[in-house]
């Protein structure tokens, strides 16, 4: 039972990746369309 509890280092990776990419889109996203910061030249 604790072991099901213990998260590998490969799965942590694999989430820790999942989750940058997820939140760092949403955000990147969200700062784009609320904060441009004259960025939108570069589209």
């Amino acid at each position: 039972m604790i072991k099901r509890l213990l998260i590998s280092s490969v799965e942590f990776e694999r989430m820790r990746a999942y989750y940058s990419v997820c939140i760092g889109g949403w955000v990147g996203c969200f700062l784009d369309h609320v904060y441009p910061l004259g960025m939108q030249t570069e589209q």
